[in-house]
């Protein structure tokens, strides 16, 4: 089944246009992903970094359980996080 994309007008098949890499089904957008558009384009982060921060509070030990079980795409980069955290409290 091909799909017209609807930003760049060419006939692809899959999940994302081949030309231009957006999705084949766009929604409509609502306040929640304005949000979370306004929240990445500030930021350059995803919902890794709230879940981080919000499991390092709550179970700090399943955090370190599920990252080096090999759960890495779930969280924001603990080393990482916590060189920017170093590097604010310096600040």
């Amino acid at each position: 089944m091909t799909t017209n994309c609807k930003n760049c007008h060419k006939s692809f098949i899959g999940k994302y246009c081949n030309y231009c890499g957006q999705q084949a089904s766009v929604d409509e957008l609502t306040f929640k992903d304005i949000l979370l558009e306004s929240w990445y384009s500030i930021t350059n982060t995803d919902s890794g970094v709230v879940r981080l921060i919000k499991d390092l509070f709550l179970s700090p030990q399943s955090v370190y359980l599920n990252y080096f079980a090999g759960q890495r795409k779930k969280y924001f980069s603990p080393v990482t996080f916590f060189f920017l955290t170093v590097g604010l409290l310096l600040f």
